[in-house]
């Protein structure tokens, strides 16, 4: 891997269960964004794709669901209403999960406060397994790095077998 950004965006679904919701991470260096699409970074202004064609299609399927529908996964078909009743659905039979709501906006705001100048590292990172977004701020490299390290302790281990 060329740097410490790289190898956590690239491997970020590493741990991944089969049929479980696909973990999403974003790292805003400077100008530079790393996902988990493009783990060997981008300019900050290309961002806007990832949100666009990875982020905004992802927040449909998994962000705003109905209620009574089993969204399913490999074992389990999913269960939905007849289509005659669809569009008499109201307001009540959707919900949001704010966990996804929250990763979109969250790159959306890193990704603006990046392209304004903001210092330091911005990690925003969705874990499916446990549905929770979370935002780190990390003064430098190093701070991150330390905390990356912890994080890839595992799949270095791994790979080095």
């Amino acid at each position: 891997m060329s740097n410490i950004f790289e190898e956590y965006a690239s491997n970020v679904n590493y741990f991944r269960m089969p049929g479980e919701p696909e973990n999403k991470t974003a790292i805003f260096v400077g100008a530079t964004a790393y996902t988990e699409e493009r783990p060997e970074g981008v300019p900050i202004h290309e961002i806007e794709d990832y949100v666009n064609y990875i982020v905004a299609p992802w927040v449909l399927m998994r962000g705003i669901q109905c209620k009574g529908i089993d969204h399913g996964n490999f074992i389990r078909e999913r269960d939905y209403c007849s289509v005659m009743c669809v569009p008499y659905k109201k307001e009540e039979d959707y919900y949001l999960n704010t966990s996804v709501l929250n990763y979109a906006m969250a790159v959306m705001v890193a990704a603006e406060e990046h392209s304004l100048g903001s210092k330091g590292i911005t990690l925003v990172q969705y874990v499916g397994e446990a549905d929770d977004c979370s935002v780190l701020l990390f003064a430098d490299e190093s701070e991150f790095k330390e905390y990356a390290d912890e994080c890839l302790k595992t799949i270095r281990e791994e790979e080095e077998e």
